[in-house]
């Protein structure tokens, strides 16, 4: 697929304009499971800011602030390429599943320019996820194992300029028990071992025990979906002592099916 994007501000005198070739792949095999390829290359002048308000994480455990993430206009003159490739696969109880993304950008301006924007001549993000994850039913009890790691590294961060290059492994697991047809119990736990290689700071150990029960009903032609229980979350920042928080919760969805 081949594409043009012609974005204007009249009030302003900006522009965003791009030209981009489009390649999807999406192949479900029964032997090698389900594979996807995401494949875009992009010629873009971009100097529409999109600044966002963004939910950033302070010092403390799970909690924050809205922050003002301001856009560095990174393609504000550059060739871009975005691949995205994915692969699940499914065995009985099995469950697979690894995803891989990598943007990288090259800037057209002069160096001068470049200075200016405070812009390398190159940025780039890599990302890699796999997971994996079993099932296994007791009769009316099912149990199921889980493991997760994602590797990340870029060329900038979300709200600084400063490259970043983490790995966190995620492991734990998931017991569910039907109490009546449309009502479940399920228990889990989850260990989150993150490091930063940038900064250590940034490293921790997680530990969370959770309790939920969890009911789908119908309400005047609503699909109701009822959360609560209760949730234990142990964080050890490397260098400093263990917070503990202690969460209650109740959630409610409504749909149409």
């Amino acid at each position: 697929m081949v594409g043009v994007l012609r974005e204007g501000l009249i009030s302003s005198n900006q522009k965003n304009h791009a030209n981009y070739v489009l390649l999807t792949l999406d192949r479900d095999t029964p032997a090698w499971g389900r594979f996807r390829v995401f494949e875009m290359l992009k010629s873009t002048t971009d100097d529409i800011p999109d600044d966002l308000l963004q939910w950033l994480p302070n010092a403390n455990i799970r909690t924050g602030e809205p922050t003002k993430v301001e856009d560095p206009l990174i393609a504000r003159d550059a060739w871009s390429n975005s691949l995205w490739i994915g692969h699940d696969y499914e065995l009985g109880g099995l469950l697979t599943s690894n995803y891989l993304k990598y943007d990288l950008y090259h800037q057209r301006l002069s160096e001068n320019e470049r200075a200016l924007s405070g812009l390398r001549e190159r940025d780039f993000f890599f990302g890699l996820i796999n997971k994996i994850s079993y099932r296994f039913d007791f009769g009316h009890l099912w149990l199921e194992p889980r493991w997760k790691s994602e590797y990340r590294r870029q060329s900038r961060d979300l709200i600084s300029a400063d490259e970043r290059t983490e790995l966190a492994e995620i492991g734990g697991f998931v017991l569910g028990f039907p109490l009546l047809s449309h009502t479940t119990l399920l228990s889990g736990l989850e260990m989150t071992f993150l490091n930063d290689m940038k900064r250590d700071s940034n490293d921790f150990n997680g530990l969370v025990w959770a309790l939920q029960l969890a009911n789908i009903s119908d309400y005047l032609g609503y699909k109701v979906t009822t959360h609560t229980g209760m949730k234990i979350d142990r964080r050890q920042p490397r260098g400093e002592d263990a917070v503990i928080i202690n969460q209650i919760f109740i959630s409610i969805y409504a749909g149409l099916q």
